[in-house]
């Protein structure tokens, strides 16, 4: 979710957490070091099936280095965002692979 890492924050990142964590400590953060202003982000593929994430229409983070036609993204159980090709079986990119200190 896009959410801030602070309640004063004006400042939005693509994070994810662990559900029952009281506190929301970050698991991992796709856009640590270029922040959105406000809410206004989106996640999407784009015309080379990279995974980015845009604000206003501008590319603020590419989340992916790499994409394939028809891949998918997926969040799995363990907390790992994973893009794959279309049959699953070839990972192109996750966030275990890039890890949030």
């Amino acid at each position: 979710a896009f959410s801030p890492l602070g309640t004063l924050s004006n400042y939005s990142y693509l994070r994810i957490w662990y559900t029952n964590d009281g506190h929301q400590d970050r698991v991992w953060v796709a856009n640590r070091t270029t922040p959105i202003t406000g809410n206004s982000g989106v996640v999407r593929m784009d015309c080379t099936w990279r995974l980015i994430i845009t604000s206003g229409g501008t590319t603020i983070a590419n989340v992916s280095d790499k994409g394939m036609a028809n891949a998918t993204a997926r969040l799995e159980d363990t907390g790992n965002f994973v893009l794959t090709d279309e049959t699953g079986k070839l990972t192109l990119w996750q966030s275990f692979d890039h890890p949030t200190n």
